[in-house]
């Protein structure tokens, strides 16, 4: 395969972002990958000193990758990070960022990139 093979099959691929479909109770959304700009945007938001702020993680990411599943329009916004924080644990807010860091190749336990 030759260099001008690779570049076209990687830098001249179409993008295509994986998303999953997400139940909890009777709402469906799909959870949308981002890219590696926008990830490392996401974490740096996240990130006080060397520090990775998990609870803001977790609600941001679902923020950031949540959308309607037949519209592809973001559900959430930044101005309900206060609102989604004092949200119950094991509710939407914990079923919706697990999909996320899992689109996002991120690990749940721990907060950060997976390790292979």
């Amino acid at each position: 395969m030759s260099i001008k093979d690779i570049r076209s099959a990687t830098l001249g691929a179409q993008n295509k972002f994986r998303t999953e479909k997400v139940k909890h109770g009777d709402i469906e959304v799909e959870v949308k990958q981002l890219s590696y700009a926008d990830r490392t945007a996401l974490m740096e938001k996240c990130t006080e000193g060397d520090k990775l702020d998990s609870l803001k993680l977790q609600v941001f990411a679902v923020i950031y990758t949540v959308v309607d599943p037949e519209t592809g329009d973001k559900v959430f916004s930044e101005t309900d990070y206060e609102t989604m924080v004092q949200q119950p644990s094991g509710g939407y807010v914990d079923t919706f960022s697990k999909a996320a860091f899992k689109v996002l190749g991120l690990s749940s336990e721990e907060g950060e990139a997976e390790k292979n």
